[in-house]
């Protein structure tokens, strides 16, 4: 799943609890593995190395398509903090409620940044969660080569997020 989409998750629960950031981060963290069940999207990383057979040996190369790759994941990423913070607390008044929905949203995205760090870094808490992520939590169903089909869906996913959100806090 792209993290706009897990960044906007995260944003509606911390939307949902205002008072509450850290429990905010907490279970946007927890969010990301629920939605990642979801079969979704992936858009391609170049430097992107997967392994059919054993998906816990998947890496990113630090290759000249590196930083083509980590600039699209940032933007993807910031686009999803934006649209939480836009969606959720138009006001831009600094509060808690801002803090709990910028809080959620890290925490929706957390999971692929320590996916990365794993790669990197493998280290037993990683390692388990890494094995939680790819192997139990995230679709067996693969719909990478359905573009039209990915976005779509994933839009439509993040809008009921949106407006069921907006619509639980009248």
């Amino acid at each position: 799943m792209i993290l706009v989409t897990h960044a906007i998750v995260g944003g509606a629960i911390g939307r949902l609890i205002p008072s509450h950031p850290i429990l905010a981060f907490f279970l946007g963290f927890l969010s990301h593995f629920a939605a990642d069940a979801i079969p979704h999207w992936h858009y391609p990383l170049i430097s992107f190395k997967h392994n059919p057979k054993n998906p816990m040996q998947a890496d990113m190369t630090m290759n000249k398509w590196f930083l083509f790759d980590l600039f699209n994941i940032g933007i993807d990423c910031l686009a999803g903090l934006v649209l939480s913070v836009i969606f959720f607390h138009p006001s831009l008044s600094l509060n808690t409620a801002l803090i709990s929905i910028i809080a959620g949203a890290i925490g929706g995205v957390a999971p692929d940044a320590l996916q990365f760090i794993y790669w990197k870094m493998p280290n037993k808490p990683l390692i388990a969660l890494q094995k939680f992520h790819i192997t139990l939590m995230h679709s067996k169903i693969n719909i990478d080569s359905r573009h039209f089909l990915g976005i779509t869906t994933q839009t439509l996913f993040a809008a009921a997020i949106i407006f069921g959100t907006q619509w639980l806090t009248r």
